[in-house]
């Protein structure tokens, strides 16, 4: 019995150091996207179309990078969405449309942000 207790307490150890570390790597990824989705949007702002692609290129090789990092730590259906809506938001970059690019950044940021408030670890996410 008492090997089990054991057992039992470090296993429940393990997943909450995993989770912990999960929720950190995903909190901290999307602060960095967001970061970059700002900066793509503040050269649009200034109609600095060079600058703008410049970002959102740097903005594509993060988001592959934070992708593959987000895939197996949650729900690939917000993965897929947030990837559409960078992708969206990059091409209307490169065709050069202000308006429609920041209303798909703006989308985007408000996604990323949901995605890190939502693997809070707290007792609304658990049940």
């Amino acid at each position: 019995m008492k090997k089990i207790t054991i057992g039992v307490t470090i296993l429940l150890i393990i997943i909450f150091i995993s989770s912990f570390y999960g929720y950190s790597v995903i909190i901290n990824t999307s602060e960095e996207i967001v970061n970059k989705l700002e900066a793509v949007e503040y050269s649009l702002n200034k109609k600095d179309w060079v600058e703008a692609q410049l970002r959102a290129n740097k903005l594509n090789k993060e988001w592959e990078r934070v992708k593959r990092i987000w895939t197996p730590l949650m729900d690939h259906t917000e993965v897929d969405r947030t990837d559409i809506l960078i992708a969206r938001s990059i091409k209307l970059v490169q065709l050069e449309s202000q308006v429609k690019s920041l209303e798909k950044i703006a989308a985007a940021k408000v996604m990323i942000k949901n995605i890190g408030e939502g693997q809070k670890p707290n007792i609304q996410n658990i049940f």
